[in-house]
């Protein structure tokens, strides 16, 4: 953790630090824009890295997040800029600590005040059978959700016919946009 900056450029000059090669990682803040043309991983091994200027990530640039619970810039890594975002690259997540995250979980793990662009390649929303993370990319935050995929069946109990005939209601929806034709089978 720290702040790495310009001590001695006037206050209002513009400064960049340029990843070209290996890592910039940690907590605390950048005074500078950056320009991520290698790989940026905020946090150490979790928390919050803030830029104080802009941030460029270049195609060849990758930014690495771990979530490891669901308190931001402590349990989860987090990217702050103050400036404009404009994104490429690969976005890589990962999982740290044994946390598996539950339906519903949000990880903001950029913000900034305006973006452009959107990262080419995400890695390691896939979390297991039937659980994933979704990027969603908003005005001012990128910000991945946790859903479980699966079916639901509404009512699951008390649905009774007879031989004579009658009818049962009930509703089946499913969590995600599928990416393929659904069938549904019943039977009697």
């Amino acid at each position: 953790g720290g702040t790495l900056g310009p001590a001695t450029l006037p206050p209002g000059t513009a400064f960049a630090v340029d990843i070209q090669g290996g890592t910039l990682s940690g907590t605390g803040i950048v005074n500078a824009s950056v320009r991520n043309n290698s790989t940026l991983r905020a946090g150490s091994p979790t928390g919050k890295l803030v830029v104080a200027g802009d941030y460029t990530q270049t195609s060849n640039g990758s930014l690495y997040v771990d979530l490891g619970g669901v308190t931001p810039g402590i349990q989860f890594d987090q990217l702050a800029i103050h400036g404009a975002a404009t994104l490429d690259g690969l976005l890589d997540v990962s999982l740290a600590n044994g946390f598996s995250p539950t339906s519903g979980n949000t990880f903001k793990i950029l913000e900034f005040a305006s973006r452009s662009g959107q990262f080419a390649d995400i890695r390691g929303l896939q979390l297991g059978a039937n659980n994933n993370l979704r990027a969603n990319y908003a005005p001012t935050d990128v910000t991945l959700v946790s859903e479980i995929v699966g079916v639901k069946i509404d009512p699951t109990f008390g649905l009774v016919t007879t031989e004579s005939g009658g009818a049962a209601a009930f509703d089946v929806s499913l969590d995600t946009q599928p990416t393929d034709d659904v069938v549904v089978t019943l039977t009697s």
